[in-house]
């Protein structure tokens, strides 16, 4: 008798099955979602930044522009602070355009698509936009990656989150919380360390209520160098 015969009428063998596959798909489920949600704000703000560059009427509506769009899609998932929180993870976020882009052709298996959602007629204007970032500045030519994946250095030597990581292992509640954060080295550092952790979105805003960024690193170099650690020793 091999050993799928001799296993198949173990009740915990029944119970182990059934439960390793459900929570893989729950766990599958939870991402997918959690992938949707980003890739609907990111798009959010970057057909936001977009009007506001190119709109015929921007001039007319100005700061107004957020408020009237919300009380015209009259929809609570696109609120004014929703559409706010869209805006900022565009403008602080632009480099997760590269994980949305090839997350939507995944989804929809053509290329004409995702064009299609950038509102773009082609391919080639993927580069020309105002509002899209320049594409070279992420590649996967970079000087370092840290040894978890989470940390990058720019050949400019800043050190970000590496955007695929973003878009995969922080939540979009993560997301709207660093988006509100000036300091590009202060939002690097606790959006890696949240990946790390890993932590919960509450215990990211207690971190940053608690200032845990200026009092563990006394300096931008000590800083870099910590998040760029090669080993987890």
């Amino acid at each position: 008798m091999n050993e799928f015969d001799k296993n198949r009428g173990d009740f915990e063998s029944l119970v182990g099955k059934i439960q390793s596959t459900s929570s893989a798909l729950q766990e599958d489920a939870r991402l997918v979602i959690n992938r949707n949600v980003t890739t609907r704000a990111w798009l959010t703000g970057f057909y936001i930044v977009e009007y506001e560059q190119h709109g015929n009427d921007r001039a007319k509506y100005g700061d107004k522009l957020l408020k009237r769009l919300a009380e015209r899609l009259d929809d609570k998932s696109f609120s004014l602070t929703n559409l706010k929180n869209a805006r900022a993870f565009y403008l602080t976020f632009p480099e997760v355009a590269q994980p949305v882009l090839h997350y939507l052709m995944q989804r929809f298996g053509k290329r004409q698509a995702v064009t299609d959602l950038f509102l773009l007629p082609d391919s080639q204007m993927l580069t020309k936009s105002q509002a899209l970032p320049d594409f070279s500045q992420y590649t996967s030519e970079q000087e370092k990656v840290s040894y978890d994946g989470f940390a990058m250095m720019t050949p400019q030597g800043e050190v970000m989150p590496v955007p695929q990581m973003v878009f995969d292992r922080l939540s979009y509640t993560h997301i709207a919380i660093l988006a509100y954060i000036d300091d590009p080295m202060k939002r690097a550092f606790y959006a890696i360390e949240a990946m790390r952790g890993p932590w919960s979105y509450r215990e990211l805003q207690r971190q940053i209520d608690s200032n845990y960024y200026e009092l563990q690193l006394p300096s931008k170099e000590k800083i870099k160098e910590f998040l760029m650690k090669e080993n987890k020793g």
